[in-house]
């Protein structure tokens, strides 16, 4: 595959695709902390929804201080109960 004229491998590729949605989600990080989350998701089911994606995601990525906020958020909801191996109903 070529890229702005450039043959690029798969690997390559991975890792610019990898590095785009990690900059999606910051930004989407950036706007929930600044607007809340009202400002991405009206939805009260998808603003759940995307928060525990977040949460995997800043998991992974061992960014800890964001996972804190996420998971206070959906406890703020009461909803959802998260550990460090990831996310699980409450009973």
């Amino acid at each position: 595959m070529y890229i702005n004229g450039r043959k690029i491998t798969l690997h390559e590729l991975r890792n610019i695709a990898d590095k785009l949605i990690g900059s999606l989600i910051d930004d989407l990080y950036k706007t929930i902390t600044t607007e809340g989350i009202q400002a991405v998701e009206k939805k009260k089911s998808n603003q759940i929804d995307l928060l525990k994606q977040l949460l995997q995601h800043f998991i992974n990525a061992e960014e800890y201080e964001k996972c804190a906020y996420i998971r206070d958020l959906l406890n703020k909801y009461k909803l959802t109960k998260t550990t460090k191996n990831g996310i699980h109903k409450k009973k």
